[in-house]
């Protein structure tokens, strides 16, 4: 079997982004470039999301969903198409709940979200059209820019970035072969 036919590796890279993530979450609270009240606010949600992340990893990991996040993988946490969306809902949720440093950030996050959401609500509504062949395209670009992404993170200088940016990066990439998988080009109407 094959690194990319295996969906636990998906799982065990998400499993890895969250707990860097988890600790760039506590690192805020001692970050001095942040004001007090925005730095707790921030550390929080930081913390709150990753935690979502890393229940995400774990169901795509273990093929076990915990009841309360049924609703983020109504396809199911073992096949490709599955995953893509589970994980797509989890990271919408987090970045609702993710806060940040400012309203700016706030705000950006509360819009991608709610984005990521209506995504995975239409994907998964057993329609099958013109606006999920879109959607298939749209998320091939976006993986690919998270591709990208990930690769300059890795080398933006600290190693929990290095290591954040290796596994984001194969994960963009497992997600983007996902999306020429006969099964899951099936979900898109294609």
């Amino acid at each position: 079997m094959s690194f990319t036919d295996s969906t636990r590796n998906f799982g065990t890279l998400a499993i890895v982004v969250a707990v860097v993530g988890l600790a760039s979450g506590v690192a805020v609270f001692f970050d001095d470039g942040i004001e007090t009240k925005w730095r707790t606010i921030a550390g929080v949600g930081s913390i709150i999301a990753n935690i979502v992340i890393l229940l995400a990893g774990y169901a795509i990991f273990s093929g076990n969903i915990p009841s309360f996040m049924d609703k983020l993988f109504p396809e199911g946490p073992t096949s490709k198409f599955g995953v893509l969306t589970g994980y797509t809902a989890a990271i919408g949720v987090a970045s609702i709940i993710g806060l940040g440093s400012s309203i700016a950030e706030i705000v950006m996050g509360v819009l991608v979200g709610i984005v990521l959401l209506f995504i995975v609500w239409v994907l998964t509504n057993d329609r099958k059209g013109i606006v999920e062949r879109i959607l298939w395209i749209v998320l091939l670009v976006v993986y690919f820019l998270g591709i990208v992404g990930s690769i300059l993170a890795m080398f933006s200088g600290s190693f929990l970035n290095t290591v954040v940016g290796l596994c984001g990066c194969l994960m963009y990439l497992l997600a983007f072969i996902y999306l020429f998988d006969e099964s899951v080009k099936k979900k898109f109407g294609m």
